[in-house]
């Protein structure tokens, strides 16, 4: 993706916000599903 971390991570939340997404935490890592 051409683009920063920090825009993906706030379309993310949007998407996870929405219910289009859901997102489980291991460690320092992010999964999205």
């Amino acid at each position: 993706m051409n683009t920063s971390q920090p825009n993906v991570s706030q379309h993310m939340r949007k998407l996870k916000d929405g219910g289009l997404v859901k997102e489980a935490k291991k460690g320092q890592w992010v999964y999205y599903s």
